[in-house]
Parts: C-alpha cells; structure tokens; sequence
C-alpha cells in the first residue's frame, strides 16, 4: 500500500467519518460508527482496517466485529480466516476478494468495505 497518501487519505474520510482514525496498533486504520443498512443485526458497526505500509502488493485486510452478522441469516462471508491474535480483539476478518494493485490507497480499500458491507445478501 502505498504510505505517502495515509494522511490526506485519513482526512478525506473524515469529510465522511469525523472518528475516523489510526489505532494505537502500528497500520491499523478504524472507522468507529459505520452505518448498516437493515439486512444486519445492528445499525452501526466499526470497521477496522489493518494495512501493510510499505508491501505494495499486500491488500488490507478489513475487520468487523466477532458479533456482527446478518439479521435473518449467518454469512460466510463474514467468518473469514481470522488470525487468533485478531479473534482475541474481539474482530473477524471479511472475505472480500480484490485485485490489488500498488497504486491502490487507503481509500480504495474504505470504498471497497463499503460496497461489500451494503450488498452482501447472504
């Protein structure tokens, strides 16, 4: 991911998510009141995003909370391969597929989190 952009990026998506912020974990990234539509189990959600500065070809890996699911239905799509340390946190890892490309950027991943966590059916 390509690190001369964190910062401007973090700002502009404090145009859209005022709390939006860095962790006190080295290249994580959390957006804190993401709203959900009503296919969930609640309204708001955090979303965590743990990037990898410096790998351009690394894609971020984007987390929601262990608890968070559809309303009617279990996802898989929500139950990813979650490193333990993660799951200890309290978090899961989504599977959403990407091509990841090195000139892609913060908000290239936020943008993704947000089309995956508005149209995931099932």
């Amino acid at each position: 991911m390509k690190t001369e952009g964190l910062m401007p990026d973090l700002q502009r998506i404090r145009n859209v998510f005022p709390a939006a912020a860095f962790t006190g974990y080295d290249g994580e990234m959390i957006i804190p009141n993401f709203p959900l539509t009503g296919r969930y189990n609640r309204r708001y959600t955090k979303i965590l995003f743990k990037l990898f500065p410096g790998s351009s070809y690394h894609e971020p890996h984007i987390y929601v909370p262990s608890d968070l699911d559809l309303a009617s239905t279990h996802s898989s799509h929500l139950d990813f391969l979650t490193e333990p340390e993660m799951m200890a946190r309290g978090w899961k890892r989504v599977c959403v597929k990407m091509n990841w490309r090195p000139s892609y950027c913060l908000l290239d991943a936020v943008h993704l989190a947000m089309d995956f966590l508005y149209n995931l059916r099932g």
